[in-house]
């Protein structure tokens, strides 16, 4: 980064905190009001965290372990690998209408909107003009069959080289 950014950033950080908008019932908790029901609901929803959901998602995992061992153990194999193939050709369906849906949403919405217009010529005076050149060093450059460019530090135009023959104009 720059280092002139960097020390505007730094020597634009206010350090006078009676000039900060900082709210008073942030670093003083006296004027919370009613602190009983906002500790008295967190506790509800601890209580109902560790006694009801805990307990629920740990029986859905033993289920689902459960399942997982019988599908290794006692399915034979080879309707396993039947079924399994079920479910990744049933992946592969969804992705591909997933994929068909969106294509035909999209030629949908942007069949009769052509985004992308055609540039006009610019002419050619303007050209010249904006890369800084004459008309008899453009017309050089274009016909050129190998031409270097130098540019400046700005991005700027500020010489080129003609190499090799000319080619053949038209």
């Amino acid at each position: 980064m720059n280092q002139q950014f960097i020390r505007t950033i730094v020597t634009n950080i206010e350090h006078d905190v009676s000039k900060l908008d900082i709210p008073k019932y942030i670093d003083k908790p006296e004027y919370v009001t009613n602190r009983k029901a906002g500790y008295s609901l967190q506790m509800i929803g601890w209580l109902l965290w560790i006694w009801l959901l805990l307990p629920l998602f740990t029986i859905v995992l033993w289920m689902y372990e459960f399942w997982v061992v019988h599908q290794y153990v006692m399915i034979p194999p080879i309707i396993a690998q039947v079924y399994n193939l079920r479910f990744i050709v049933l992946g592969i369906s969804l992705l591909v209408v997933t994929l068909l849906l969106w294509a035909s949403y999209n030629w949908y919405r942007f069949k009769d909107n052509e985004r992308r217009l055609k540039m006009e010529n610019t002419p050619l005076e303007e050209f010249v003009h904006f890369f800084g050149v004459t008309l008899a060093d453009q017309q050089k450059m274009q016909s050129a069959k190998t031409l270097i460019l130098h540019y400046d530090v700005q991005g700027q135009l500020c010489d080129f080289d003609i190499i090799g023959s000319q080619k053949l104009v038209l």
